[in-house]
Parts: C-alpha cells; sequence; structure tokens
C-alpha cells in the first residue's frame, strides 16, 4: 500500500473530525469545505485497533469511501474479530495474553489475491494511523468460500493459534480498537466506529452486550457482507472457547488446521493410488503405450499426467537410439498423480516401454479386420477368390457376426450393390430367381459404426430360392 502523508499536523484531522459536528447547510463552502466534511462523515462510519507494540511513527489520510472504483458488495470482508483470554488452554477473565486475530472470508466463486488488499488498525479515539505496525499489506491467496486469518505475531498460549494463521500480525488487536479493509485505497468493510473514544473497554457495546470485544469473538451474521459503515446488527457476540467458529464461516466449514489435515490425507491416499495404478496397468518391459494415451487421467478417483517430455532416449526394435519414438518403439515414461489443484504430488518412472501410434494401431486394427473377413468367406462359403461360385439361398441372412481370435466382428450382406443378375443361359435379367447368378458384396464392418467398413470382398452367386 502506498502511505499517504498529510502535509498538515496531526491537529489539521482533529479540526476535520470536529468539523462533523458542525451544520452543513450552508451552500456558500468551498470545495476544500465540502471535501473535508466528506472524509469526517466517513471517519465516523469506520473502525479500529490497537498495538502494544512501539514502532516509527507515520501519519496516513483518513479512510477513503472514493466511488472511483464501483462498489463490490460481495468482494473480501471481516467476518470475525476474536479477543478471548487464555492461559494454558483455559479461559481466565483477568488474564492478560495476546491471543487476538481477524477473520477474512472470501464469499466469491473465484481466488481473491490479496495484492490489492491492506488492513488499518485505529486505537481508541483515533481516526488516523500513526505507526506503520497498524497498517497491514496482506499477502497470498483466499480460496473461493474460505477464510483468511491474521493472528497476533506473539500469540502465545495453549491453544496455539498462530498454528490457523494465514498471516501473522505484530498488532495487538485491543477491546476498544477499530478495524478497516482497504482495497486499492478505498475502504470497503469496517469493524468498528473509527475516531469514536471509549471511556473502558465496558464502553464498547454491540447489540446490548457490554465489553463486546474484551473477552469474545464477534461473529458476522451469514449472508451480512462487507458495509462502509458498522452495522451492529449484522454481528453477533459469542464466547467459542472451543474454537468451533475460528477460521469457519459460511459453506468455509473447516478450519485451516483441518483442511491441511484433509490436503495431507488426501494426498497420501492419491500416492496409495498410484502405486495401484502402476500395479494394475503396468508391467515395464513389456508395458504398451498408446498414441492416444491421454495426458490427464483419472483413476480411483484421482487425477495422473502422463509426460513425455521427459522421455531421455528412444530405441528402435534394433535397440538403436533414436531421436522420437515411433510405432512399436521403446520409450521411457513419467506419470505423475495429481493434488486437487493440479499439482504434482508424486512421480513413477518407469524404465521403459512400447509406445504405438493412432496410425499404427489403426492399421493393426485393419488387418485383423480383414483377416476376420476373408477367414469368414473361406469358412461359411468356402470362396477364396472373387471368381468362385457359390449358392446362396432364400433366407440368405442380411448380417451376421463372426468371431476371430476372441473378437467379435459384425458381416454386413449388400445386395444393393449387385449391378446385374443372370439366368442359366447368361442373359441379364432385372432380379434374381432360383437358379439364376448374381453378385454380392460382403462386408465386415466396425462394431460400434456400421457405416465404417473395414474391408469388403464381392462373391459370384448362384441364387437358390426357398
Amino acid at each position: 500500500m502506498k502511505i499517504k502523508k498529510f502535509l498538515l499536523p496531526l491537529l489539521l484531522g482533529s479540526l476535520l473530525i470536529c468539523g462533523c459536528a458542525r451544520d452543513e447547510e450552508s451552500s456558500s463552502s468551498s470545495n476544500s469545505v465540502t471535501s473535508s466534511t466528506s472524509v469526517s462523515q466517513s471517519i465516523n462510519s469506520s473502525s479500529s485497533i490497537h498495538s502494544s507494540a512501539t514502532s516509527s511513527s507515520i501519519e496516513s489520510s483518513p479512510p477513503s469511501t472514493s466511488s472511483e472504483i464501483p462498489f463490490d458488495e460481495n468482494d473480501l470482508f471481516i467476518s470475525e474479530f476474536w479477543n478471548i483470554r487464555y492461559k494454558n488452554g483455559v479461559y481466565e477473565e483477568y488474564n492478560s495474553n495476546n491471543d487476538k486475530a481477524l477473520e477474512l472470508y472470501n464469499p466469491k466463486d473465484e481466488p481473491i489475491n490479496l495484492s490489492s488488499y491492506h488492513i488499518e488498525i485505529y486505537g481508541n479515539g483515533q481516526s488516523i494511523v500513526t505507526n506503520k505496525d497498524y497498517m497491514i499489506e496482506l499477502e497470498g491467496i483466499v480460496e473461493p468460500k474460505t477464510t483468511y486469518l491474521i493472528v497476533n505475531s506473539t500469540s502465545n498460549s495453549g491453544l496455539n493459534l498462530k498454528s490457523y494463521a494465514d498471516q501473522l500480525s505484530p498488532v495487538y488487536i485491543g477491546a476498544k480498537s477499530s478495524v478497516a479493509l482497504y482495497k486499492d485505497d478505498q475502504l470497503i468493510d469496517v469493524f468498528g466506529e473509527i475516531g469514536k473514544s471509549y471511556a473502558s473497554n465496558d464502553d464498547f457495546v454491540i447489540n446490548g452486550v457490554i465489553g463486546a470485544c474484551e473477552t469474545h469473538n464477534v461473529v458476522r451474521l451469514p449472508g451480512k457482507r462487507n458495509k462502509r459503515t458498522f452495522a451492529q446488527e449484522d454481528w453477533e457476540v459469542r464466547f467459542d472457547v472451543d474454537l468451533s467458529t475460528f477460521g469457519v464461516h459460511e459453506e468455509c466449514t473447516k478450519n485451516k488446521v483441518e483442511r491441511e489435515k484433509d490436503k495431507e490425507n488426501y494426498n497420501k491416499d492419491a500416492i496409495a493410488a498410484l502405486e495401484l495404478l502402476v500395479e494394475t496397468y503396468f508391467d515395464y518391459e513389456k508395458t504398451i503405450f498408446n498414441g492416444d494415451i491421454p495426458i490427464y487421467k483419472t483413476f480411483e478417483g484421482y487425477s495422473f499426467a502422463y509426460d513425455f517430455q521427459c522421455c531421455e532416449e528412444y530405441y528402435d526394435n534394433e535397440g538403436k537410439m533414436i531421436k522420437e519414438p515411433s510405432d512399436k518403439f521403446f520409450i521411457l515414461i513419467y506419470i505423475s498423480v495429481l493434488d486437487k489443484e493440479g499439482n504434482i504430488i508424486k512421480t513413477e518412472y518407469f524404465a521403459g516401454g512400447v509406445y504405438r501410434t493412432l496410425d499404427g494401431i489403426h492399421n493393426d486394427e485393419l488387418k485383423l479386420y480383414k483377416e476376420a473377413l476373408s477367414t469368414f468367406v473361406i469358412t461359411r462359403f468356402g470362396a477364396e477368390t472373387e471368381n468362385d461360385f457359390f449358392y446362396v439361398t432364400g433366407d440368405f441372412p442380411v448380417e451376421s457376426e463372426y468371431t476371430y481370435k476372441d473378437g467379435i466382428y459384425k458381416i454386413r450382406y449388400d445386395f444393393t450393390y449387385a449391378s446385374s443378375y443372370y439366368d442359366a443361359e447368361g442373359k441379364l435379367i432385372s432380379e434374381p430367381t432360383d437358379g439364376t447368378m448374381f453378385c454380392v458384396t460382403i462386408k465386415i464392418v466396425d462394431y460400434n459404426n456400421e457405416s465404417k467398413v473395414n474391408g469388403e470382398f464381392s462373391l459370384n452367386c448362384i441364387y437358390s430360392s426357398l
């Protein structure tokens, strides 16, 4: 974030705040006065946080509600303010520790890059940030429907809140503090009323709860979204000492620790699936990799990537090294299992396999089809060439199936291609009758696509009617 500085002393900020109480009826005010009034109004509708650390002083401009960028009511927002006192894992009313945290939530269906977001924290009664530690530049990515936790870096109780953190903050989040969330230096959400002074912690009241931020966690109600003014009715004051709401909001039902555990279990199971995949489908030197092998493939619910780009060596059938694989050559291959985000968890390296191109596979399939057709004709009719005559009866089948080398093939008899019929004396006639000769084409077609012909055989026939 770009730190903005006033040219005038901090006193000017105080004068601007006081100016909010003045009557705004005068229409003869200068542009600068109007601007000041607008700024001070935005100050009174924002929020703050307090730090126990001392750092170099700075002065920032008051919260901006500029409308340069359209306000997105479904943007990142503050979903929880955490401030419950613990000591050795047990709540103690008067214990002074640093178990403080701020939770953000991404309600969108896509990730949010935090590079343009930052948090500003205001101590009791402050409307201007004067300490650089009170400006927190946010980092990383917030996944869709997921929380993002900012935890006090000095948190030290047995709750181990820092293990849940997405980002650590040097700032002590106090009971009279307010917080503002910015995007591109424009205010998009607040917790508390920036600039409001509280005589004691008890004076910070939310929905009738005295000292709401002193010994409680304050949770935004489901469905409530980011606002530039603090609305008490959007919040619920709770006392979740069991951390049941910590890092959890709306559709995000598991905190970071639980999500990491789920990811760890997923990765562990994915690696087991990779080993099972290898055992089930691949036998190293006997393995055949088809030309249409997918780059991405699922198995047992997990995703795998087949990488030929990592191949170091290719060999032909004589053992000679070549530059790239072709049909029936030996290759090297890597198979990787992927996590949910598509990142490689583990890679298995295979010493070698036989690579089959699509053309090579297709040619082999055609060869089998034609072999099946020729053996069918010889077996069924005893004909080996088109010049051989054979008898067909009136119940000649239109289609039939034939098994060859453990494969089932479909045979189709096509009379429509017969261009002429002859009687016993060789005279041309319009259609076959008993004892006449004609020609028939027998085709072998793809089992799943009958329009795809993989071979055909024409025969001279003598027709016998029923």
